[in-house]
């Protein structure tokens, strides 16, 4: 069944266009099957799935098209490079706890008001399973993510606001330039790039009177944190849910800028925080001053190498299970 498109995307996306998306998404989809055996390999599923590996790498160096792909949300528009399809095939709990998290949130307080910074192609908001009720502001600040985005979120009855917009820990122009890649894109200063507005969490809340969030996902490869610097307003102020990506991207003060960011949930009430790995598994949970277990959990991420966490901080008062 194809997706609902809005009549401002119509024309964009004429719809031969659709046709030709699903079967590069067809094209994706097989080549996810494992070929972990010579049996597998060498049988004509083995032989359609190399077929396709080759024809979407070839087609990802040449234009890197849009692909309309199956996912656990149904059919997804995403560019032919975006590995969510891979992540999910996988990695089944990849990004599970934003659903769950969600649906707790929907049941004890009545709605959801989401934030998600970063919302690239919408999955994370997807994933929430917005509903009627529910208010959402989505930020995303590459524009075929954000394209993407407005066409998987057009069949959601909730109110749903994406925006082009930077986050960071304070209001400024700044000279940015953007590299997108398999479906991540991350943003370094750069004196050639065109300059972009950067705004902060509390100044897009208080534009909206109507917005009260209870729950904040951040991921933005790199610069959660100073978004959450750039949150301590509302946070304070509503003690949302938070749900941010913890990797140190070479940063020789992330530990540092760590802690100070636990110190400033506990001082504005929080009490336990739940720590996944990136695939979706739980690593740790415990209270958020529990400095000797936080800080071991920081120095295996930083000598390992091997994944960066999830982490979800918890209100007083929450009886939600990991």
């Amino acid at each position: 069944m194809s997706p609902r498109y809005p009549p401002a995307t119509r024309s964009f996306i004429p719809r031969c266009w659709q046709w030709l998306h699903r079967v590069l998404g067809l094209c994706y989809e097989l080549s996810l099957t494992n070929l972990s055996t010579i049996g597998v390999l060498r049988s004509p599923r083995g032989s359609v799935t190399l077929f396709c590996k080759a024809m979407r790498k070839l087609l990802i160096r040449l234009s890197d098209p849009w692909a309309l792909v199956r996912t656990r949300h149904g059919l997804t528009h995403m560019p032919l490079s975006h590995e969510l399809a891979t992540f999910y095939f996988r990695f089944p709990l990849y990004d599970s706890v934003i659903g769950r998290l969600a649906t707790y949130i929907r049941e004890s307080q009545g709605s959801l008001i989401y934030i998600d910074v970063g919302a690239n192609i919408g999955d994370s908001a997807l994933c929430a399973n917005l509903g009627e009720k529910d208010i959402s502001l989505l930020l995303e600040p590459t524009e075929v993510y954000r394209e993407c985005a407005a066409i998987n979120l057009s069949p959601i009855a909730a109110s749903v606001e994406l925006i082009d917009c930077l986050v960071g820990a304070c209001d400024a122009d700044v000279e940015m330039a953007t590299l997108a890649t398999q479906g991540t894109a991350r943003f370094t200063p750069s004196r050639q790039a065109s300059l972009r507005r950067l705004v902060t969490i509390d100044t897009l809340v208080a534009a909206r009177p109507h917005l009260r969030p209870n729950f904040i996902k951040i991921d933005t490869d790199g610069y959660d944190l100073a978004c959450l610097e750039g949150a301590k307003k509302t946070i304070n102020r509503f003690h949302p849910y938070v749900l941010f990506e913890a990797d140190s991207f070479s940063d020789s003060a992330y530990c540092q800028k760590m802690f100070a960011c636990l110190r400033m949930f506990s001082e504005y009430g929080y009490k336990n925080m739940l720590v996944y790995s990136n695939i979706g598994h739980l690593v740790w949970s415990g209270s958020i001053d529990s400095i000797d277990s936080v800080a071991k959990l920081l120095f295996y991420q930083l000598t390992s190498g091997v994944l960066y966490y999830d982490i979800v901080v918890l209100p007083a008062g929450s009886d939600f299970e990991a």
